[in-house]
């Protein structure tokens, strides 16, 4: 289950277009490409993310290389035209504050300079809101350097199988997800209120199990206590049913076989809980993709599916 949420700034709390910004400071078209390169494509620019520098140094600097262009770069980087490059995403920002009120845990993982920082502490709540963050220009690295992540997870003791990471770029995901977030690729707000729906989902299931939907060799280790013991197959048919995705089962302990979904990229299995009671190592990497036909052939494990979901049913 879910229960940190970790947001990248801008592009997905902030809004950051180029173009748009550009358009609102009427740089002239001819020079935007040459200017987006001089600047954004520029070690400098870097260090200026990472802290090294400073955003005065950073302007002095390009300025001295590329004089022609001396009022257009003192434009774009200048602090009081940080309103238009980041506008605020409201939509967002209030769904982000819900989620804090709804008891999710919640931090920020950003490349941002320090006056962008100050810009963001100074004319919003999102980083006072937050559990916790950080950020480039004060860890002197930024990402998808795998450090970043790590520096979070060590500074919060968070759980990355309990942790969703969101950004608007693909490669910062990638790390991400590699060292074991949950991720989504933020395109809109849907995406995460189905992180909600996924959540929620596992909550009813859990409430729904019993012997009667237990699978018939584990019933004798089935309790309250551990809930998800047997569920595997038939939790896997109901998520996919209800949320989408794909089907995969692995060999684990003893050969015996577990099923687990796949959604969007994501690893969800519901019924890991029953092998954590038991120390029992979950991988997995070598899995196989089943379809919901060939789980529901086993008679048994279709009508203990229809049981669970006429429970789930009830619920809903």
């Amino acid at each position: 289950m879910i229960k940190n949420i970790i947001f990248d700034i801008g592009g997905v709390l902030l809004d950051y277009n180029p173009k748009t910004y550009l358009d609102k400071l009427n740089i002239e078209d001819g020079k935007r490409k040459e200017l987006n390169d001089i600047i954004f494509h520029n070690q400098k620019w870097k260090d200026c993310l990472n802290g090294f520098i400073t955003n005065k140094e950073l302007i002095e600097y390009l300025v001295k290389e590329n004089l022609k262009y001396k009022n257009e770069i003192e434009q774009i980087l200048s602090k009081d035209n940080l309103k238009y490059m980041l506008p605020p995403k409201q939509e967002m920002i209030e769904y982000y504050k819900s989620l804090k009120q709804k008891k999710y845990k919640i931090y920020l993982c950003s490349n941002i300079t320090k006056d962008t920082y100050d810009y963001i502490k100074d004319n919003f709540e999102i980083i006072q809101i937050a559990d916790g963050g950080v950020f480039s220009c004060f860890e002197n690295i930024s990402k998808p350097s795998v450090e970043i992540y790590n520096r979070l997870i060590r500074k919060y003791q968070i759980d990355v199988e309990k942790s969703l990471f969101i950004d608007d770029t693909n490669k910062n995901t990638i790390t991400a997800n590699e060292i074991g977030f949950k991720t989504i690729v933020f395109k809109d707000i849907e995406q995460i209120k189905n992180i909600e729906k996924i959540n929620k989902l596992e909550i009813m299931l859990k409430s729904c199990y019993s012997k009667d939907t237990c699978y018939p060799k584990y019933i004798e280790k089935w309790n309250i206590n551990n809930p998800t013991c047997g569920q595997c197959a038939i939790t896997a048919l109901i998520v996919q049913e209800y949320i989408g995705g794909t089907i995969h089962k692995i060999r684990i302990q003893n050969n015996e076989t577990h099923y687990f979904n796949i959604i969007n990229k994501n690893i969800y299995d519901f019924t890991k809980e029953q092998f954590d009671l038991e120390n029992i190592a979950i991988r997995y990497e070598s899995n196989e993709l089943i379809s919901r036909e060939q789980i529901l052939e086993n008679e048994n494990t279709n009508k203990r599916y229809k049981i669970l979901k006429q429970k789930l049913e009830k619920l809903k």
